[in-house]
């Protein structure tokens, strides 16, 4: 493993991050850059926060 800086972190991939989000392995993201596809998984709202928020909503 090449380690310069043992407090350096790498960045995680957008795979990974959308992961950490809640959306599922299936979800097909637009054709778009790494960068705008970073930044479409940072905006967004988790997958199952929303799902569950509109789960307690329609059962009123």
């Amino acid at each position: 493993m090449n380690v310069r800086c043992a407090a350096c972190m790498r960045m995680l991939q957008p795979t990974e991050l959308a992961a950490a989000m809640g959306f599922p392995d299936s979800h097909v993201w637009p054709d778009t850059s790494r960068r705008n596809r970073i930044h479409l998984i940072g905006n967004a709202v988790c997958p199952p926060v929303m799902r569950d928020i509109v789960k307690h909503l329609t059962e009123r």
